[in-house]
């Protein structure tokens, strides 16, 4: 019995030497913890949009316009569910409408920018 509880505490240990690198004591779990916000702060948008972007009708069938605010232009990606870029472009105050009709039904990812804001919406296309 007690060989049986020294292997599971090794492969334990082993394991969260793993998961939270070398560190020791309390200090593993935040060390992992910081590192993990880290590196998704570098994967998620840099500052939300002072007013929220609103675009509509959603679900769209066929367009759907990009209400801009007070914005000259924002860039615009719409990302399929498996990561894949569909369409992308860049709307003005004189172009806020977005043609999505020849796009499968399904949901999106809108990802818009402008200046040093962004922001990520879901789109339903029907």
């Amino acid at each position: 019995m007690t060989n049986s509880y020294q292997m599971k505490h090794i492969k334990y240990t082993l394991f969260i030497f793993l998961l939270f690198g070398f560190t020791s004591g309390s200090n593993a779990k935040t060390t992992f913890c910081k590192k993990q916000v880290e590196r998704q702060k570098t994967n998620i948008l840099d500052k939300p949009f002072p007013n929220k972007l609103v675009f509509y009708p959603n679900p769209v069938t066929s367009y759907f316009e990009l209400d801009l605010g007070s914005l000259p232009y924002v860039q615009f990606e719409i990302i399929s569910i498996v990561g894949q870029s569909v369409l992308s472009g860049i709307l003005s105050e004189n172009n806020t409408k977005v043609w999505v009709e020849e796009l499968p039904a399904g949901q999106y990812i809108i990802k818009c920018k402008a200046q040093e804001y962004s922001q990520a919406s879901i789109l339903q296309i029907k």
